[in-house]
């Protein structure tokens, strides 16, 4: 058995594990005597198995706190607690599933600090609404426009330059909107006390993608009431469990592409479960 030491480096986003004897190589780090090391561009946590030369095993949490190249920032507005933010990994709302997670992601707002090109981060989302199929109406918040299935109906957001709001000092991209679950609020459609008191309607599914970023992967995760966390996906891929069935809550990272299995891994370690630590 051997021992390790996790060294995060600020500023350069360099994790280092120093080792006590030698191990087999780790597909996407730099191995040199006893130590192991790689650069990262924003904060992520998961677990590295290493192999020693007698293939026996151990693991290593990677926890980069301090990377301030890139950081992924995301909330939620749910009914229940107004605005929610999180970031790099973190639940969004956990309340929202520990308390009350019959309320449901009215809308959510990402943005993506660091300097990177505008259309880096692209993203849609699906929206469940009473009204159906070829309604749309508008946000009681930012006087935002969305609709019945997807948002945009074709094509993407570009994260930070399309469908954006200010909100506490964030210039945010929207999806969905505040009032799914409100009973006859909308100037547009009207919604009967008893349905909206059964919060059956909001955001249901999230995709997202990065351009212009080769060497990175997006990571995200929602969980559904009654359901629990859906296994994770990643670049342009949709995570729904059914369009029919909104969100209480997610979550979303930005890491390296040679360890997205591993914080994939990681994350469907809570499939099925209210896990939000």
């Amino acid at each position: 058995m051997y021992f390790w030491k996790q060294l995060v480096k600020t500023g350069k986003s360099k994790a280092e594990l120093q080792l006590s004897e030698p191990i087999r190589p780790v597909n996407g780090w730099e191995n040199s005597t006893l130590r192991l090391t790689k650069e990262f561009l924003a904060c992520v946590s998961y677990p590295l198995d290493i192999l020693d030369l007698a293939e026996n095993s151990s693991t290593a949490l990677i926890n980069i706190q301090n990377a301030t190249n890139l950081s992924l920032e995301y909330g939620q507005h749910d009914d229940y607690s107004t605005f929610s933010f999180a970031s790099n990994g973190c639940v969004v709302a956990p309340n929202t599933i520990i308390s009350n997670s019959i309320c449901k992601a009215n809308c959510i707002y990402i943005r993506l600090l660091g300097d990177v090109p505008s259309d880096s981060l692209q993203g849609r989302a699906y929206v469940h609404t009473y009204w159906g199929k070829d309604s749309y109406n508008v946000c009681d918040y930012a006087e935002l426009p969305y609709f019945h299935g997807y948002n945009p109906s074709s094509g993407w957001f570009n994260v930070g330059t399309d469908n954006w709001l200010y909100h506490q000092g964030r210039k945010l991209t929207q999806f969905g909107g505040i009032g799914l679950n409100r009973a006859s609020t909308s100037p547009y459609h009207s919604l009967p006390s008893n349905i909206a008191s059964q919060y059956l309607f909001g955001v249901s599914s999230i995709q997202f993608r990065l351009q212009n970023l080769p060497d990175l992967s997006v990571v995200y995760q929602c969980y559904v009431k009654d359901v629990g966390w859906l296994p994770a996906s990643s670049d342009g891929e949709e995570n729904v469990y059914s369009h029919d069935k909104p969100i209480s809550s997610f979550r979303m990272n930005l890491v390296p592409k040679t360890e997205k299995q591993r914080l994939l891994d990681f994350w469907n370690r809570d499939v099925g479960t209210n896990h939000v630590n």
